[in-house]
């Protein structure tokens, strides 16, 4: 272009035109170089991806070439193992011939053993037969021991009550005996042993002293150095020699024993060595004063009084009133001491509740029950050194564990202290330890009678002497309670509108569990109620039979409780903040669940056991558990927590004892036991779903109560341990 604007302007018509023409040209050729330098920029630029793409496909290679390098490591490293694996085999098959080869050689070895032991087995068979025939005898010679000391323990029983009945039978009647420890009562024995002649023992000064009793609060010193013996045991050695002396010299009866006239009707017939005390007037011996003259039939009652001189003069039973399962064991005790020993020698404080007792266990107490001024010897009695003891038991929940009242304080104020008397405390404990002002009552006593081996435990675990601490359990009344038979129940009937029509409106395919406690804490009223809503939330669930058959059923649950005016826990207010705290309605419980508060007699219990399918308390703790041992006695499936007095009677082989954990309760640091709601909820639903080995449980639960827990027998445990504390005492 500058070229062309250079040349000449004159130029003609055909010079403008061609410089035009080169102008456009050269444009073009401008336009060409142009797009070719893009072009070279576009392909610089893909060169450069290029490059880069090159880059990255060699790293790929480099990193796939360093893969296969250590995948060529590995494959020889397991070529290595396989090598080492095929050599190892090689040893594993050599081994194995050789183990073959062994084998092969121990069978022949075995071969000829066999061979061996068949010349021996008619050897071998005639020493099994002299050693099966001598495990018999051995078997025979141990069941005939076991015999004999049941023999032995009957006969020691019977010796004594016929001993009571002697002693009521050989007594002249010249005068009603006045109550004991009385001046009137001691003149009589004094003017008695003036007519027979009877010597009075004296007092040994070499006889050691016992030893120093802890004293009760506000107890006095005693006016004198105690007699020989121990806490209220006078002179036992000096009572046998005594009435050994007096049977030997004398053909009289011994001073001092109750007449006839004041000791009531004598205990029913019983036998012994092949001699008979009838209890009706044609089987008495004659009257007392032709009685006096059978010097052999005296002689007779001597030996038996000397068998039993260690029995106590009295028992005297201060037991509590309104406390319903308190006054039922003390009665139910009590009952059958009168049965064992006679009503002369037990006594115990009136309750105003006693009218509500049955006719029969009303004419007991009645023969027994005193006013409480009455009932606790006077602090100023007179204690014959040859006179057995009196037992004095303090049976009162309200007083504490091993607590003492007024009387007992006043009986050991006056200068009699504790002369002839055994103190004796009857408590329990729900926990595994005592306070330590509790142990320190407990050493007071003598002794202290607990119902089971876990409140022992407990009372050891605080300070207590085994000596000391002693087990009787309580008692169930079996002729109220029975196992379940197969006839129909009538329909439960106790007037109380709402616990009838729950019973009574049922569905076909039901199961009812009964529960039976005071509204507190210990009950653990709130982990019987969570698990029961989780086990069975609905109106019906299904449960599956032990033969795998499945079925419906409407689970209810029946809690007959007792709201305690001095506890804070109230069930008309706690169950409605369980259900708002489970998101329930009470509603949705209508039907399955009922709280009965109210009284019901105790006559009904045993019926309202019999209206029920099964029986649950997942208690923190119980000293017996009066409860469970009377559902087990009505032969119903029982539950309860695995921990407490009541494991006594149950076990995995005839109840439901779930398991627990022992955490700290509400009680001065001691621990109970939290059932575990996993366990409670699996035994609600195995007792739920029935069958065979269920029924096989209560049975053997129902026959044990009924075997072991009557009241004769509790009585004769009783009666033993009396002895064998008396015995304890006058050896220490």
């Amino acid at each position: 272009a500058v070229v062309l604007i250079g040349l000449p302007a004159a130029v003609g018509p055909s010079g403008i035109m061609g410089r035009t023409v080169m102008l456009a040209g050269l444009l073009m050729m401008a336009g060409f170089v142009g797009m070719i330098m893009l072009n070279l920029s576009h392909a610089h630029s893909e060169l450069d991806s290029l490059q880069i793409l090159v880059e990255m496909q060699s790293r790929e290679l480099k990193m796939i070439g360093q893969a296969n390098g250590q995948m060529a490591l590995e494959i020889r490293s397991k070529l290595a193992i396989l090598d080492n694996l095929t050599l190892k085999s090689d040893q594993q098959q050599a081994n194995q011939d050789q183990l073959l080869q062994e084998l092969s050689t121990l069978s022949s070895v075995q071969q000829k053993l066999s061979a061996e032991m068949e010349k021996f087995e008619p050897r071998l068979e005639e020493m099994k037969q002299k050693a099966g025939a001598e495990e018999q005898e051995v078997d025979g010679v141990g069941e005939e021991m076991v015999d004999l000391k049941e023999e032995l323990k009957q006969l020691k029983l019977e010796v004594f009550s016929l001993s009571a009945t002697l002693e009521r039978l050989a007594v002249a009647p010249a005068a009603p005996a006045a109550p004991k420890g009385t001046e009137r009562g001691n003149e009589a024995e004094s003017e008695e042993t003036k007519e027979t002649g009877a010597v009075e023992p004296e007092e040994t000064q070499e006889s050691p002293e016992s030893p120093a009793e802890p004293a009760l609060p506000g107890e006095a010193e005693p006016a004198e150095p105690a007699e020989p013996g121990t806490a209220g045991i006078e002179g036992l050695v000096e009572a046998e020699s005594e009435s050994k002396e007096e049977s030997e010299n004398s053909a009289e009866p011994r001073p001092g024993r109750p007449s006839s006239e004041t000791s009531g009707a004598p205990s029913p017939g019983l036998k012994l060595a092949g001699l008979k005390v009838g209890g009706s007037p044609e089987q008495r011996p004659p009257a007392a004063a032709n009685f006096s003259k059978d010097a052999a039939f005296i002689q007779i009652a001597d030996a038996f009084h000397q068998s039993t001189a260690k029995m106590p003069q009295e028992i005297l039973w201060f037991k509590e009133c309104g406390c319903t399962g308190i006054e039922i064991e003390a009665v139910r005790i009590l009952r059958g001491l009168v049965a064992r020993l006679g009503a002369d020698r037990v006594k115990t404080n009136k309750c105003e509740q006693s009218s509500s007792w049955p006719a029969q266990v009303h004419e007991v107490l009645e023969q027994i029950e005193v006013e409480d001024e009455h009932l606790f010897p006077s602090g100023s009695r007179q204690v014959n050194p040859g006179s057995p003891p009196t037992v004095l038991v303090i049976h009162a929940a309200f007083l504490g564990v091993c607590g003492v009242n007024a009387h007992l304080e006043q009986a050991v104020q006056g200068p009699a202290g504790r002369k002839g008397l055994v103190l004796v405390s009857r408590s329990m404990v729900e926990v595994d330890r005592l306070d330590a002002e509790a142990s320190r009552d407990c050493n007071r006593f003598d002794y202290v009678w607990v119902p089971s081996a876990q409140s022992r435990e407990a009372f050891l675990e605080s300070g207590l002497s085994k000596d000391r601490v002693k087990v009787l359990p309580e008692a169930v009344d079996t002729s109220a309670f029975s196992c379940r038979s197969a006839k129909v129940q009538p329909p439960f009937r106790s007037g109380a509108q709402a616990l009838d029509n729950f019973l009574a409106h049922k569905p076909k395919q039901s199961f009812t569990f009964l529960s039976m406690f005071k509204w507190e804490p210990r009950k653990n009223w709130y982990g019987l109620l969570e698990s029961f809503l989780e086990a069975f939330p609905e109106q019906y669930t299904s449960v599956r039979g032990p033969n795998g058959e499945s079925r419906n059923v409407s689970v209810r649950l029946l809690v007959k409780t007792q709201i305690l005016g001095w506890s804070p826990d109230d069930p008309r207010q706690d169950v409605p903040d369980l259900l708002r705290e489970k998101r329930l309605s009470e509603g949705s419980l209508e039907g399955r669940l009922l709280l009965f508060h109210d009284f019901l007699n105790s006559s009904e219990i045993p019926k309202l056991f019999k209206a029920v399918d099964g029986f649950i308390l997942p208690t923190h703790g119980e000293g017996w558990g009066l409860p469970l041992i009377e559902a087990m006695a009505s032969g119903i499936p029982t539950i309860s927590t695995g921990w407490g007095g009541h494991m006594d009677f149950m076990s995995k082989e005839n109840s439901w004892p779930v398991s627990y954990d022992l955490v700290d309760s509400q009680n001065y640091g001691a621990r109970w036991a939290e059932p575990r709601k996993e366990a409670l909820i699996e035994a609600m639903r195995e007792v739920v779903a029935g069958g065979a080995l269920v029924r096989g449980k209560v049975d053997r639960g129902c026959d044990l109560v009924h075997q072991k827990y009557h009241i004769d027998a509790v009585a004769n445990q009783a009666v033993e341990l009396m002895i064998g504390s008396l015995e304890a005492l006058h050896k220490s």
